[in-house]
Parts: C-alpha cells; structure tokens; sequence
C-alpha cells in the first residue's frame, strides 16, 4: 500500500518515511536506507539531524562502515552537542583501524560527557601508547576525582609518572594503590626504591621489610636493605642481611669483608670459619679469603689447619715473606722442626737480610746436628 502511495506521489514524504520504517522493522536494510536517503532529499532543515542519524546508524549496522562515518559526520555539523554521535564515530573509525581520528571524536565526546569514566580510562590509554602523557593526566585525575580506588586509572597514573619521571606523583599514586592492595609487592619494592634514592633511610626500610616479607630471596631488594642498614649503624642487622645475601649465592668480596670485620668485631670466629669455608667452595683460589679462614683458625687455636690454610695462600702468593716467616714460627711451635727450617729457608731467600729467620734456622740446624751426635 505504501508503495502504490508512493508510485502515484514520489513526493509523499510521510508514506516514505513510514515505508523505510517498516523495512528497517523487517531487516531490510538496503532498501530502508534507501528509502531514507529519498526522504532526506525531501526533508527539511530541521528533520535532516534525525536522518542522517538514522542512516549513519543502519549503514553501522548493515556493515557499511564508511558510510556510517559519512552521515554521523553530517550530523554533527548540525548538532555539535550530541555526545552519542561523537562516541559513535570514535567507535567507527576504531574500526577501521584510524585511532587518531577514533581518539579525536572520542575526545568530543567526552568533553560533553563528564561521568563517563571507561571512555576517559581508554582515552588515557591511547594518549600513553602515544606518548602524549601531558594529555592523559588530566583525564586520569578526573577519573579519580570521581572514583579515587579505581586502579585501571591508578596503574595508568603510575606509568604516566613513571614515563614522566614526575617522582612527587609516582610516590602518591603508589601509596594510594599500597592502600588499596597492601600487598602489592611491587609497589611495595618501588616506594622503598624511591624513599633509598631520596635519602629517607627509615621509611625505605619500612617498605623493603615488607616487601622481602613476601619476596624473601630478592637478592636486590636485601642488597638495598644491607645498605641501609649499614648507614644507620644497625650493626646486627645489617650483619643479618649479609648473612642472607650470602645465603643467596653472593660470594663479592666487599661483603665478604664487612662480614669478616662485622663478626671479627663481635669476636664470631667460629662463625668466620663457617662462612669463609662456604665462600671457599665458590672462589677457592681467592688469596684474602683464605687469609679471613686463617685468622680464624689462629683465633680459635686451631693450629694445625692455620698451617695447611697458609700453605694454600703461599701456593697463591709464594713471595710473601711475612707468611712464611709466621708458618715457620708455627712449624715450629708444633715440633716440626724440619719443616720450620724449610720455611726459614724459604724467607732468607726471599729476604736475605731477615736476622730472625736466619738466626732461627742457624738454631735448627745447629739442633738437628746435636740430636744427631747424641744418638
């Protein structure tokens, strides 16, 4: 019937239009949007926003994306104050792939719209992957002024800081996500990074302990703790935190030294010979860590293993004169006059002059021959 109306007055606006209103209830598309592009012709100023809303809406939905675009850009040359049609849009040509242009009308559509936080969220996001942050942070600060424990948004801040290198922010928005997630043991190792380079000593401390209290065997984290310590003269803590480290698998020298002195300090040595028989394992040809065993050994009057440690270190520095003149005293303290005299050789050769090594060895000799006459 509509059509036989139409046929006898292709100028009935209204038969048209409730025409193209019956085939779009019907799924047939092509045809209504033809039959709305012909009332189009016929409309007037006014009743153009609504069609060109409609057919940019049925190209949408038939599939023909560049026309949709056409005819919702139509629309808001008319209308620059629908947010719908501008998120209509940014949605079109996200895709096709064009984001710039998505992000533009996006953009629009959400200074129109201001409780519209996923669209200022994903907006946010599009300006980080571009690098544009001085863009995303107002977007973000009014998603928080709306909804300060929206993480997506406190994640997004802290990349924007981070990119940025805006410290002040970075440390705000971790401490508002700690809130939110007490055990995020990521934040909780960055705030403590961050208090470590700022100089605030306690209150990195305060987020390492936490932190290493869910991540125990991060080698960093108790490196920057043994530091700390160690600043603030927490002598048995920081003793704790190079026992941990040790623990680990580190095996520098510098720690191996503040253990040494820390633990020779308190008068540890059993706890020196214990550790420094460890570090030997992974470095045994390691002259100074052969010396710390040594003074252990002599400390805890273990004689016999100070002399096999200091024939080890005379194998790594055979020209220590001091070292074989301290073995051979010791060789001969033990009655192993042979050996002693060996030794007290070894330090007239290396130091001609030395009176004690050779008035020590001319003893031994003269000893040894004396023995040999009584017998």
């Amino acid at each position: 019937t509509l059509e036989r109306l139409i046929d006898l007055n292709p100028k009935d606006k209204e038969s048209r239009y409730a025409l193209a209103q019956l085939l779009e209830k019907k799924g047939r598309l092509s045809r209504a949007i033809a039959q709305y592009k012909a009332v189009l012709k016929l409309a007037t100023s006014e009743e153009k926003f609504d069609l060109y809303v409609q057919l940019g809406y049925l190209n949408a939905k038939a599939g023909r994306t560049s026309e949709a675009i056409r005819y919702y850009e139509k629309a808001s040359a008319l209308h620059a104050k629908d947010a719908n049609i501008y998120y209509n849009l940014s949605y079109l040509y996200d895709k096709l792939g064009k984001r710039d242009k998505a992000d533009f009308y996006l953009e629009k559509a959400l200074k129109l719209k201001g409780s519209d936080i996923e669209g200022r969220i994903r907006l946010a996001q599009d300006w980080i992957k571009k690098g544009k942050f001085k863009k995303a942070k107002p977007l973000l600060i009014q998603v928080l002024k709306k909804n300060p424990k929206s993480m997506k948004a406190l994640l997004l801040m802290m990349q924007v800081a981070e990119k940025t290198g805006d410290k002040a922010e970075l440390k705000k928005t971790y401490k508002r996500i700690l809130k939110l997630q007490p055990k995020n043991a990521t934040v909780l190792y960055n705030l403590g990074a961050l208090e470590y380079e700022a100089g605030r000593l306690k209150s990195a401390t305060y987020y390492l302990e936490r932190y290493l209290a869910i991540k125990t065997r991060d080698k960093t984290a108790h490196t920057l703790l043994f530091d700390i310590y160690k600043q603030l003269k927490q002598t048995d803590k920081a003793i704790k935190e190079a026992q941990i480290l040790f623990s680990l698998g580190q095996r520098n020298l510098d720690l191996l030294a503040y253990l040494f002195e820390a633990l020779r300090d308190k008068k540890d040595y059993g706890k020196i010979e214990s550790l420094m028989l460890k570090a030997l394992k992974r470095k045994p040809n390691n002259p100074q860590i052969h010396k710390y065993l040594l003074f252990a050994y002599l400390q805890l009057g273990k004689e016999k293993q100070a002399m096999a440690e200091m024939e080890k270190i005379l194998e790594l520095e055979p020209r220590n004169v001091e070292l074989w003149l301290h073995l051979a005293r010791l060789r001969e303290k033990n009655k192993k006059y042979g050996e002693a005299m060996a030794a007290y050789k070894k330090v007239i050769e290396l130091d001609p002059e030395n009176e004690e090594a050779s008035e020590a060895y001319l003893k031994l000799r003269l000893r040894g021959f004396e023995e040999k006459m009584g017998k």
